[in-house]
């Protein structure tokens, strides 16, 4: 036994002089030129891209900072960029085949994807030399790797798509996310994280000037991603959207939002919320004339809407919202639906100004059958004059009726306090067909 606890403690030590020995050479700056050196040679020859590493520092035991990170695609042109990347991880458990990493942080990087006329990305070239070799035989017994990660912060993330099929524009810039994790496994995809704060933050989509081409069928749309998530924050979050044919843009911003989650079910697209709180939201949206899937909508008979319509109530729409308490204050919302000036006496429905919004609510849901909240408060004002100072009932919709129980409202001269049930033979026909409007 004394025998074989020698043996045991001089292979481990053995392991702790070899682990130490190979950091304290990685500290030496020319050691880590020659494996950056040959790091970025490995890329450039496996990928015929242009790949540079500026700097490389590794202080012991475990953080590490490579700076001015390059790649270039086959046209020449900047395909990634990151000033800075800082990890803190330990070196040790790479022996077991895991990654524990204590804090990663990503800085100043900046992407730009192309997608060319034949669907091919400019990435592709990367995913192609990585690729696991189908005809390799790999060790079924080996091992899988694991990793770990406790925080994640990425600061000035700047990030361009642009589609030459449709010409479509997507842009994002990133001014900070904080991720805090209490585990993950990246291997199951399998994320349980604490937090995640989002700040001063852009999100920019033109969906191009020509429409796409015919598309084939496709699949529907998988999310194997195994989330928990105990918090959210958003601050400074702006997003704007254009159509390629001119006649949509919507434009909105938020100041500031708290969300608890209660339930994130991605696979089967469920979402829940103990409590949504936000503040200062300004939406703008200008719908202009000729939408063709309206136009084409108002050329149907009534009895094939109502065949239709009433299979889904908001299209094909998977999703299932639900939020046990909504809080939302300072709102503003304006909508142009022409080009026409707007009415100088009156409301005018077709270039609403909507200010001094509030609202708060209990039990909201919304999937493609039915929508429903209880309102506690809702306050509202138009440009015009009219306002309302209290909403408060019980409200339902589908797609062939909206109810109301128990509904008071008050503007600053009147108060209507009772319920209401409208039914119609499908919701897109409201305008078109009032003559078949129901009105209890």
């Amino acid at each position: 036994m004394k025998i074989f606890f020698r043996i045991f403690l001089w292979i481990i030590g053995v392991f702790t002089i070899l682990s130490v020995s190979l950091s304290l050479l990685l500290l030496i700056p020319s050691v880590q030129q020659v494996v950056v050196n040959k790091a970025t040679n490995f890329v450039s020859t496996k990928t015929n891209m242009k790949s540079s590493i500026s700097s490389v520092h590794i202080a012991f035991p475990k953080t590490i900072k490579i700076g001015g990170i390059f790649i270039e695609d086959r046209q020449q042109d900047t395909l990634l960029y990151c000033k800075e990347i800082s990890i803190n991880a330990a070196l040790l458990p790479l022996i077991n085949r895991k990654v524990q990493v204590d804090y990663i942080k990503i800085s100043g990087l900046k992407a730009h994807i192309l997608q060319a006329e034949d669907s091919t990305y400019n990435f592709a070239p990367l995913l192609d030399a990585f690729a696991t070799d189908k005809n390799s035989t790999n060790n079924p017994s080996a091992k899988p790797w694991l990793i770990e990660l406790v925080e994640l912060d990425l600061l000035d993330i700047r990030a361009d798509y642009v589609s030459r099929i449709d010409s479509g524009f997507y842009k994002l810039n990133l001014g900070k996310l904080g991720i805090l994790a209490k585990s993950i496994d990246v291997a199951s995809n399998k994320f349980d994280l604490n937090k995640i704060n989002i700040e001063n933050t852009s999100i920019s989509m033109k969906m191009g000037n020509k429409p796409p081409g015919p598309q084939s069928p496709s699949n529907p749309i998988t999310i194997p991603l195994d989330l928990g998530l105990d918090e959210l924050n958003i601050e400074n979050f702006h997003f704007d959207m254009k159509s390629y044919r001119g006649d949509f843009d919507l434009v909105a911003d938020l100041k500031k939002a708290n969300l608890l989650p209660s339930k994130i079910n991605l696979p089967q697209f469920n979402i829940g919320l103990k409590e949504l709180q936000a503040d200062g939201i300004i939406v703008a949206l200008k719908l202009l004339p000729g939408d063709s899937s309206v136009q084409s909508l108002k050329t149907q008979g009534i009895d094939t809407v109502k065949q239709t319509a009433t299979q889904h109530t908001f299209g094909d729409f998977d999703w299932q919202f639900s939020i046990q308490k909504a809080a939302i204050s300072n709102t503003s919302y304006t909508m142009d639906l022409n080009q026409n000036p707007r009415q100088t006496k009156g409301m005018d429905y077709e270039h609403m100004e909507l200010s001094d919004i509030s609202f708060t609510a209990d039990s909201l849901f919304f999937n493609q059958d039915s929508s429903g909240f209880l309102a506690r408060t809702f306050n509202i004002k138009d440009i015009s004059g009219p306002e309302v100072k209290h909403i408060s009932g019980n409200f339902f919709m589908d797609n062939t009726h909206i109810s109301g129980d128990n509904i008071r409202m008050q503007t600053p001269k009147s108060k209507i306090e009772g319920s209401i049930n409208l039914g119609y033979p499908a919701l897109l026909q409201i305008g078109n067909n009032v003559d078949l409007l129901e009105i209890e």
